[in-house]
């Protein structure tokens, strides 16, 4: 038995180093593809780039259609009752007459009674009195307390205030045969006066 297996090995032992090596066989075909292996994991997020250029500005837009009328707001309540009065007097003419006479100085006055003069409105209120002459003209002008007011170019009124009246007087170097004639010439001119006056009112 040991014979017949070393006879065996000897002869296999002679096969193989007996017989020549072949020529390199053909490629064989490609295999199948494997399946897709799985997703590795996500790499950690990138910085921050920098900040881009600011864009040009875009065209305006167009005009939008008008909206349609709101309704009416509430009415208001009433505001308080106003802080004045204003009285005021129509066109009157300024009567003259002689009043007094200082020296060589003489005075003439027109006296122009308004009720509404009180003291209180002496103390408190606002006169604005105009006069104006009626030679033709339709003009009239402001005369303020204690300014002069020359009338034609020679004559001077002064402006005065009292309860109850305004006053107009005027004065030159005159004797008494002249009384007539200044008092005509005042009368001549024709001169009228209004007055405007806004008087103070206490708080309600």
């Amino acid at each position: 038995m040991k014979k017949t297996i070393l006879i065996f090995l000897i002869s296999g032992l002679g096969f193989m180093f007996g017989c020549s090596k072949g020529d390199v066989g053909p490629v064989g075909p490609v295999g199948s593809a494997g399946p897709n292996g799985s997703n590795g994991t996500n790499g950690s997020t990138g910085a921050v780039g920098n900040k881009g250029a600011t864009g040009t500005t875009g065209a305006s837009g167009t005009t939008g259609s008008a909206g349609a009328t709101g309704d009416p707001g509430a009415t208001g309540a009433t505001g308080d009752p106003g802080q004045a009065n204003t009285i005021s007097t129509n066109w009157t003419g300024l009567k003259w007459k002689f009043n007094s006479v200082n020296g060589s100085t003489r005075y003439y006055q027109s006296e122009l009674a308004i009720p509404q003069i009180t003291k209180d409105v002496l103390d408190k209120g606002v006169f604005t009195v105009y006069t104006r002459v009626n030679e033709g003209r339709t003009g009239f002008r402001e005369l303020h307390q204690g300014i002069s007011y020359n009338i034609n170019g020679n004559a001077v009124i002064f402006l005065g205030v009292k309860e109850g009246a305004v006053i107009f007087l005027h004065s030159g170097t005159y004797t008494a045969s002249d009384d007539a004639g200044i008092i005509k010439k005042f009368d001549d001119y024709n001169i009228e006066s209004r007055v405007y006056i806004i008087t103070a009112t206490k708080k309600g």
